[in-house]
């Protein structure tokens, strides 16, 4: 066997960036612009520190670290805060195994990323589902009709906790005040996509503002922390769960957290504290003036105007979603064209995410790619209806410490799932173990498939075979 004498994975990357491609993508950074003041002109090398007199210990911060995570609470909003080094995923999961427990009932919209999966695998909770909206011009879930979830809350006798995605990955929030009037217990927010919102006005209201308990942010979405910079917020209730949080990242972080990321936290919070008012307030007036432009073309984004429609309640501007016809194509005209490289692209759409290092300049370059591009050409969209919620006989964690087998797509009707199958982006489960296969969701991932549609969570990364209980019920 002859050794290998390369450097795929670096030489990609340097090869992408000698590119000089134009990200509308996370991090929020962009490549560094937007990257934590405080770490810019350092040498990072010589940052990546580990636990060293001086440092504190993330794991039982008593000085500089606790120090910092205070501060970031403060600037937040938050009562404490935590930093995450693992991604906002660690957040969702420690937030779980911290509140929750096994045959508990907790409930959580479909649309959820599958870091909420992991979280009821690893506590054992059991899950109640509610049904997004789907926003008929994009195909897409893009709201939640806050009354039906409080019907279906005062419904539940023995409710634990409330989980809610605010915002989803496209920029939409829901009503969460009509929620909290009938639901005073435990609610968990993963606002991963919206670390930006305390920061300005012209944002959706944070969710600490609408009374969540625990809040996870993935600081390197839209912020200036490097990629994995994560924060998980307790609000003034929930404060109680401090020990118990603290508990589960010790469980679930690592014990070598990177100084660099969390140095990139403190320093993306406290710009955002000092000069996000500013920067978010221009950047969705700017991101706004380019929607008005291309709707004026005959080209349908997602714009204030689908606001109280489809179960939306406020639309975060900086989220550039654009239906198109023929949006690979279009796709492959912008990066071929113009260099811009988007955060996501399906049959039917491309989204624009704009973040910290983002600037007037940046979307006006964007705006030109896009109305010299994208046409008002009306096509009838490729819908892949969603099939129906399948049935569920296990919880996740029931059905995760089960003997599996594999087994071939087409003979997978009527079995109990033993794995998380989720298109990514956005990572939105289609079944998750414990529930059973039917032949609309066999039907959803063929098509899919067809469609070039990338997948995580499979063990078969073709999806060619899945995997199920070895016991059929």
């Amino acid at each position: 066997m002859q050794i290998p004498d390369s450097l795929p994975l670096l030489t990609a990357m340097l090869d992408y960036v000698a590119q000089n491609r134009h990200a509308f993508h996370t991090p929020g950074h962009k490549g560094g612009k937007g990257l934590a003041s405080s770490l810019l002109d350092q040498s990072l090398g010589a940052l990546d520190l580990t636990e060293i007199p001086g440092l504190d210990d993330l794991h039982q911060p008593t000085g500089i670290i606790a120090e910092a995570q205070l501060n970031c609470a403060s600037w937040c909003g938050a009562k404490a805060s935590f930093f995450l080094v693992n991604g906002a995923s660690v957040g969702i999961q420690a937030a779980f195994l911290a509140c929750l427990g096994p045959g508990d009932t907790v409930m959580i919209p479909r649309n959820a990323h599958k870091s909420v999966t992991a979280g009821l695998i690893l506590s054992g909770a059991r899950p109640i589902y509610y049904m997004p909206v789907i926003h008929p011009d994009f195909n897409l879930p893009l709201g939640i009709n806050s009354l039906q979830v409080a019907d279906k809350i005062v419904k539940t006798p023995g409710l634990k906790a409330l989980v809610a995605l605010y915002p989803t990955y496209y920029g939409t929030t829901w009503c969460l005040q009509e929620v909290r009037e009938v639901w005073h217990g435990l609610l968990i927010a993963d606002e991963a996509h919206g670390a930006h919102f305390p920061f300005s006005d012209s944002m959706p209201i944070s969710a600490l503002k609408l009374g969540a308990d625990i809040v996870v942010h993935s600081t390197h979405k839209t912020l200036g922390s490097l990629t994995q910079g994560a924060m998980l917020h307790l609000g003034d209730a929930a404060f109680c769960y401090h020990v118990r949080v603290k508990q589960a990242l010790d469980l679930l972080q690592t014990t070598s957290p990177s100084y660099l990321i969390m140095a990139s936290l403190e320093g993306a919070t406290y710009d955002g504290y000092r000069t996000g008012q500013k920067h978010w307030t221009g950047l969705a007036a700017r991101a706004d003036l380019l929607k008005k432009k291309m709707l004026a073309r005959g080209v349908r984004v997602l714009n204030s105007n689908d606001i109280d429609t489809y179960g939306i309640a406020d639309v975060d501007s900086t989220k550039i979603l654009v239906s198109t016809p023929s949006s690979r194509t279009i796709l492959a005209a912008l990066i071929d064209n113009y260099g811009i490289q988007p955060e996501l692209w399906d049959e039917n759409n491309i989204l624009f995410l704009l973040g910290v290092g983002d600037t007037e300049e940046s979307i006006a370059y964007l705006e030109n790619a896009l109305l010299n591009t994208v046409t008002s050409e009306h096509v009838t969209l490729t819908c892949q209806t969603l099939p129906e919620l399948p049935r569920q006989c296990l919880t996740p964690r029931e059905a995760y410490f089960t003997e599996k087998v594999a087994v071939r797509l087409k003979e997978s009707v009527g079995r109990v799932c033993a794995e998380t199958l989720a298109p990514y982006p956005p990572g939105i489960p289609l079944i998750v173990p414990g529930e059973i296969i039917n032949a609309e969701i066999v039907d959803y991932i063929t098509a899919a498939k067809q469609a070039d549609v990338h997948w995580q969570g499979n063990s078969d990364p073709t999806l060619q075979q899945v995997m199920v209980l070895k016991e059929t019920r």
